[in-house]
């Protein structure tokens, strides 16, 4: 669509469409700047939500978890002609979003927390041996490295 219009062939017109092209960089500047001083009041959901995206970052860009995604549990092939494609688009993303936080929640309150817990009332039990190990540690460090 670009392309005819700055008279760039069909393959220097996809430079438009690279994550790294002027025109997504100033997008992306544009994008943070509108954001950077708006105030929003903090909401409860939206603070558990985001302190699950990476964790949802980290499960649906893994490489054995994508095909499996996108060719076993949605089927997106089947859709790419169809009417119902952005209605499936739509659903792959809100599903993929909402599985992968529902994932990482059960990991947070099922694992992340009790194993903190433990590790605290561990480092309460051994304060004193910690801070030694911590001591000797330093004057191997400041005898033997620096």
């Amino acid at each position: 669509m670009v392309g005819p219009l700055f008279h760039l062939t069909m393959y220097s017109s996809l430079y438009f469409m690279s994550m790294t092209s002027t025109l997504a960089i100033l997008c992306a500047v544009f994008l943070f700047l509108t954001f950077k001083n708006l105030n929003v009041r903090e909401n409860r959901f939206v603070n558990l939500v985001a302190g699950c995206m990476f964790g949802v970052y980290l499960i649906h860009a893994n490489h054995f978890i994508w095909p499996l995604l996108h060719t076993t549990i949605f089927m997106n092939e089947v859709y790419f002609s169809s009417p119902w494609l952005y209605l499936q688009a739509f659903v792959f993303i809100f599903g993929v979003l909402a599985g992968c936080v529902l994932i990482d929640l059960l990991r947070i309150y099922l694992l992340e927390k009790p194993l903190f817990k433990l590790i605290d009332r561990f480092e309460e039990k051994h304060a004193d041996n910690i801070v030694g190990v911590k001591k000797k540690f330093a004057h191997f460090v400041e005898r033997f490295v620096l």
